[in-house]
């Protein structure tokens, strides 16, 4: 219960050590609601670690959306930057758009005050801390909606990785490596911030989905691959997140090169 995010998670990885005791849940009755109430009188509600990691991944996420509204004042200050701050601009409009039509879709039998109020989340780029908020404090899949909170978060946090957190990448190292001007610290901090926020956010979604128990039931050829050891999950997630920023560096270095060598066909040519 300390290290996993839900009820369900724990049960899973405790039957998966403990086999007799998923003999035990199938022979007696309600044996898995009264295990859990007998634990929760012991320890309280100490998921920390996991919902921990998921509050982490909402703040990267605002403080990337925050660092690129930053990074465009900061471009239309400067009259040569503009065409890097329109693309900015385009980059964190279209996430917020793909968010909100999304957020419209899962809430449209919902009343109007709830829609303004969700929509409300959304161009607050407080979104990601809902969704977060939802998942750890076990939110009920209510009726109505198209899916669960969980995978309400997935769905919204590959919306940021395709439409601003790589775009951002590209975009702000295209301005580092073709601007005349030395680059401020500000511009070198929020790439950093760019770089590190798209492989967390894609290191957790992988590492979600892996661990779901419907993902490893249904396609064990795919999933699985996470032990479950605190050392050997220690061990992938690392190798998932440095691989994750490495590729996401070298392939944007990549681009940019050849955008300069050759432009955008270059580009599409090559890749």
């Amino acid at each position: 219960l300390k290290r996993e995010a839900t009820d369900e998670d724990a049960f899973e990885e405790f039957f998966e050590s403990y086999p007799c005791m998923k003999e035990l849940n199938e022979v007696v009755e309600n044996f898995h609601e009264m295990h859990i109430h007998v634990i929760k009188l012991g320890l309280g509600d100490k998921q920390k670690l996991a919902k921990a990691k998921l509050f982490f991944a909402a703040l990267l996420s605002i403080g990337d959306m925050v660092t690129d509204i930053m990074m465009i004042v900061q471009y239309f200050q400067t009259r040569s930057l503009w065409g890097y701050a329109w693309a900015s601009l385009g980059s964190l409009l279209t996430n917020l758009i793909l968010q909100a039509l999304f957020t419209f879709a899962q809430n449209r039998a919902k009343p109007w005050q709830r829609q303004l109020k969700e929509q409300f989340f959304v161009w607050s780029l407080v979104k990601p801390g809902v969704d977060a908020w939802r998942v750890a404090s076990g939110a009920e899949h209510e009726e109505g909606q198209l899916m669960s909170a969980r995978f309400e978060l997935t769905v919204n946090k590959s919306c940021e990785l395709v439409a601003e957190a790589i775009p951002g990448t590209l975009i702000q190292l295209s301005a580092l490596l073709m601007s005349e001007s030395k680059p401020t610290s500000s511009a070198l901090f929020s790439f950093a911030f760019c770089v590190l926020t798209a492989a967390f956010t894609s290191t957790i979604t992988s590492w979600d989905w892996d661990l779901s128990k419907a993902q490893r039931q249904y396609k064990r050829s795919i999933y699985g691959y996470i032990p479950s050891n605190v050392k050997g999950k220690m061990k992938v997630f690392a190798s998932l997140y440095f691989l994750s920023a490495f590729n996401l560096l070298t392939r944007s270095f990549a681009c940019v090169l050849f955008y300069i060598k050759g432009g955008i066909s270059a580009v599409s040519y090559t890749h």
